[in-house]
């Protein structure tokens, strides 16, 4: 499918998760800035849950992921385990999702990962472009460029942090993107699940668990690879998801993520995610930035006559769920070719 997509939001207040907000706090002006990502002419798309305990309590000096001392984070295995469905791998962990988030806040800064976009409201955030020569094998947090120049691979990590489905838990999850040098511009590659599984291993030893232990435990937590299929339901299009809603609802936002959508709010005990559009932003001429610039999420120059905001519903039943594109209250129908593209998207996402 062709990716010629430009993606624009702007941020509310607060996240409504099941009808309310889980993070306390006045949004910065960075949170209702209106944000875009846009891919210009030169870039072109590539082709392309159980749980389980963790054992092993790492010592002081790894729980602070290997850089200094202190209490382990969490002292108890039971504190946090990996889920799996697919190559989808994320943390449930004991913990209010406003600690966990400080925790999140903590292990970037210690790592040394520059945060370009944060948005505390939303559990989200995200990290500047990582340059390198080749594509990372180390994980994550191999040497990186100081910048693009003699670089021919840049990756950037998203990490959101949602209530989980029990009372005072939290959900960790982490999606790649990547970018390669392609003549003298870039264009998207895959995402890597090895990656994004390494980002979790590390935030594993940082939160008190044994190195061995950790990497166990993201290999083998348990997972199955349902099947996402492309249909037309009531005359409409749909994406039909192999799973049941709540495993649903977690690779959806995954898929979001590793996409370059930015949600502007999401509500889970209705289903819905909300993005906004705009179906003519590829037409906009390349600006004069960085070589990356054009894939930034934070741009504000989107006219607003052709920006609409789109719901991402989901409705569960019969141990599936299916995926439609809704128009925003009070608005009309979205054209059935948008609706498609988008859906087509999610769905080259879900692995």
């Amino acid at each position: 499918m062709r990716f010629s997509l430009a993606l624009t939001v702007t941020v509310t207040a607060a996240a409504l998760l099941g009808g309310c907000s889980w993070f306390t706090g006045e949004p910065s002006p960075e949170e209702v800035r209106v944000e875009r990502l846009k891919l210009p002419p030169d870039l072109v798309r590539d082709s392309g849950g159980g749980g389980m305990a963790i054992p092993g309590v790492a010592s002081a000096r790894e729980s602070a992921g290997g850089q200094g001392g202190g209490e382990a984070v969490l002292p108890q295995p039971d504190d946090v385990r990996v889920s799996r469905v697919g190559d989808d791998r994320w943390l449930t962990v004991s913990e209010s999702p406003g600690q966990v988030w400080r925790w999140v806040e903590d292990f970037m800064a210690r790592r040394g990962l520059t945060v370009a976009r944060k948005r505390p409201s939303l559990g989200v955030a995200e990290t500047e472009w990582l340059y390198t020569e080749h594509p990372v094998t180390g994980g994550p947090f191999a040497p990186a460029l100081p910048g693009p120049e003699g670089a021919d691979v840049a990756d950037r990590y998203l990490v959101r942090v949602e209530p989980g489905r029990d009372e005072r838990t939290a959900e960790v999850f982490v999606a790649h993107r990547r970018a390669v040098r392609d003549g003298g511009g870039w264009r998207p590659a895959a995402s890597d699940p090895y990656l994004e599984s390494e980002f979790l291993r590390s935030m594993l030893v940082f939160l008190g668990y044994e190195r061995t232990a950790s990497r166990a435990a993201v290999a083998q937590a348990s997972g199955s690879e349902p099947a996402a299929r492309l249909e037309r339901s009531d005359g409409e299009p749909a994406l039909v998801v192999g799973n049941a809603f709540f495993d649903a609802w977690r690779r959806i936002g995954l898929a979001l993520d590793r996409a370059g959508f930015t949600v502007e709010d999401r509500n889970r005990s209705e289903g819905v995610y909300f993005v906004r559009y705009d179906p003519q932003a590829d037409q906009a001429p390349e600006d004069e930035g960085g070589l990356l610039s054009s894939l930034a999420f934070w741009r504000d120059d989107s006219p607003s006559d052709t920006v609409r905001t789109y719901r991402i519903a989901l409705d569960g039943g019969d141990g599936v769920t299916r995926v439609r594109v809704r128009p925003a209250e009070g608005e009309s129908a979205p054209e059935p070719a948008v609706a498609q593209q988008i859906l087509g998207l999610l769905a080259e996402q879900l692995r």
